[in-house]
């Protein structure tokens, strides 16, 4: 069972990198979503949030400080 779960897991978290690259498109932008997402195992609500975002403003609110604070990590 946990397998399974760490396998979803990872499923949505390419689901949110996949849209990571979909909404920054700029030669400059370095795509970090999926190791964030993988590393601070984000809430399923935040990763909904960001798989489900019209654009770069939905993005950003879907993201809780410590969120923000991971990504910044990995820049």
């Amino acid at each position: 069972m946990l397998k399974e779960q760490a396998e979803a897991n990872q499923d949505r978290c390419e689901a949110v990198a996949k849209r990571d690259a979909e909404l920054f498109t700029s030669p400059g932008h370095k795509p970090i979503a999926f190791t964030a997402c993988r590393e601070d195992r984000w809430p399923l609500a935040i990763q909904d949030c960001m798989i489900a975002a019209p654009d770069i403003a939905a993005w950003d609110a879907c993201q809780t400080p410590e969120v923000r604070a991971g990504i910044e990590r990995r820049r």
